[in-house]
């Protein structure tokens, strides 16, 4: 995708059009609310195995609205 778009204003709707379904967005929303609130206590306490589950966490909500909705 790199080079796909020369600018912002010609990556946008295409942007828009990936979530455009409001699962999707939903999803996304609750994806990185949890994995940031993971990353979050993987610092506060120190556990780095829960700042790993943080990425799957954020990615695999995002995943799930791409490719379900």
């Amino acid at each position: 995708m790199a080079g796909r778009y020369a600018s912002f204003r010609e990556f946008y709707p295409y942007y828009l059009g990936e979530h455009s379904h409001r699962t999707c967005r939903r999803l996304h929303f609750v994806g990185t609310g949890l994995g940031l609130a993971q990353a979050v206590a993987a610092v506060l306490l120190g556990e780095p195995r829960l700042g790993l589950s943080a990425l799957v966490t954020a990615y695999g909500f995002a995943w799930v609205g791409h490719y379900v909705f």
